[in-house]
């Protein structure tokens, strides 16, 4: 159940990935010159989204941190619907990626739990793979879906797919 919901949650995230923000971001005459900034500012994200997750997560408590951090990543990346200007994408696009970086220490731990020691090593690269047949599949779908529809749908199609990852979360059972 775990592999599955975090392969929807892989595919959803690759719907809001690069090609949609950067499309949107054209979109609302965000400057060339400042991509870089952008991207250095996502870095950063990613270092506090990490090092705060460590503080929030309590020992035994990572399937509710981890349902948490979906929903609340959902519900920003749903506000895309609104977005008139740059700043505002700026502060989803932001806030969605320090959601992904605050889940994912949670995930790995959670994700230990229910794989015997001997085991890791194999389970981890199947799920490697997984993640990389994902991304061959949803990388050129989500590229379509921006030439079609739009960035802000894509994105906005991407905060609904997560709906079923949290549902599936839901009905795992914590390991001890």
């Amino acid at each position: 159940m775990f592999l599955i919901a975090s392969a929807i949650i892989v595919f959803a995230e690759l719907f809001s990935g690069d090609f949609a923000w950067v499309t949107l971001l054209q979109e609302l005459n965000f400057p060339e010159y400042a991509f870089g900034y952008m991207w250095s500012a996502l870095g950063l994200m990613g270092i506090f989204g990490s090092l705060l997750s460590l503080k929030f997560m309590k020992k035994g408590k990572e399937r509710k941190f981890i349902l948490i951090t979906i929903i609340l990543a959902a519900i920003v990346s749903l506000l895309i619907i609104f977005v008139e200007s740059v700043g505002f994408a700026l502060v989803i696009l932001l806030s969605s990626l320090f959601f992904f970086h605050l889940r994912r220490p949670a995930e790995r731990t959670y994700f230990h739990k229910f794989i015997p020691n001997k085991l890791r090593a194999t389970v981890g690269s199947v799920e490697s793979m997984l993640i990389g047949i994902i991304g061959i599949i949803a990388m050129p779908i989500a590229g379509l879906s921006v030439d079609l529809i739009g960035a802000r749908y894509t994105i906005l199609i991407s905060a609904l797919m997560m709906i079923p990852a949290i549902l599936i979360f839901l009905r795992i059972k914590n390991k001890e």
